[in-house]
């Protein structure tokens, strides 16, 4: 199975639906690790090696990346998670993902709502606008919240390129989850 953003992109939000089992009200701790053990799972679905930091004991720059075992030693993902809904520190992780190499990178962030993840995408547009240094790489960013109306887990996710040009949402799904 071919890696690119819309195919990873499709595995997780099929797995958050049908297989996660998490409910919003679980911990940030339980969502954390279900996020990272779906990603190293996806991993093997697509031929590639995961390397967790928390679980190897390895220091890499972000949370998850894949690689496979050849000479060339290139990262194909990178994947950061901030689920603690400030600002900070998920613009903080994304400069992460632009700091290491990889053809994709995922930013997987939760916000307490939607009403603000176009002005975290402009944010993150301007971090990227800032590079000099760029190679063929892309970014897949998710956002994660809650809408208390409907009841249901928004999943907004968007494509960007090293320049900081969103090519197009990849998704602005809704999902009914239980909330506890």
């Amino acid at each position: 199975m071919p890696i690119n953003h819309e195919s990873v992109f499709k595995s997780f939000r099929d797995w958050l639906i049908q297989e996660s089992g998490l409910s919003w009200d679980q911990s940030l701790k339980d969502w954390t690790f279900g996020i990272k053990d779906c990603f190293r799972k996806l991993a093997e679905t697509f031929g590639y090696k995961a390397v967790l930091t928390s679980k190897d004991g390895k220091e890499y720059l972000v949370d998850i990346v894949w690689k496979r075992d050849n000479p060339d030693r290139y990262l194909s993902l990178a994947m950061e998670t901030e689920l603690s809904e400030r600002k900070s520190a998920i613009l903080e992780d994304f400069e992460k993902l632009v700091d290491i190499k990889a053809f994709l990178k995922v930013g997987l962030f939760r916000l307490s709502s939607s009403a603000g993840t176009k002005t975290i995408v402009d944010e993150m547009k301007k971090i990227l606008n800032k590079q000099f240094i760029t190679f063929s790489e892309t970014y897949l960013v998710i956002f994660l919240s809650f809408d208390n109306s409907s009841g249901k887990i928004l999943i907004v996710a968007y494509d960007l390129d090293v320049k900081g040009i969103t090519h197009h949402a990849v998704s602005e799904d809704s999902y009914k989850f239980p909330k506890s």
